[in-house]
């Protein structure tokens, strides 16, 4: 997996949060920025903590291509896709 900018790990994130209630925890945040931006070698999935309790997963399936499963991905894979594609 190409690893995102941090730039890039935030916006995601800010999407998550504003479309897919993810958790507004600071450290929630962070765990998911340095999961897609800084680890490497790492799963291809991470589980977003959500406000709802609902399941939420997101996919990394590619080189930059980034897609949430689960409740709200209807509105949040555009605005990921978005994000992704400005960038280069």
């Amino acid at each position: 997996m190409r690893k995102l900018s941090s730039k890039q790990a935030e916006r995601v994130y800010d999407a998550l949060q504003m479309f897919a209630n993810a958790s507004p925890n600071h450290w929630d945040r962070e765990e998911f920025i340095y999961h897609f931006s800084v680890l490497h070698d790492t799963s291809d999935q991470f589980k977003v903590k959500c406000m709802d309790g609902s399941s939420r997963t997101v996919h990394c399936l590619g080189d930059h291509e980034i897609r949430l499963e689960g409740k709200g991905s209807d509105r949040v894979n555009p605005l990921i896709t978005r994000i992704l594609t400005e960038a280069k």
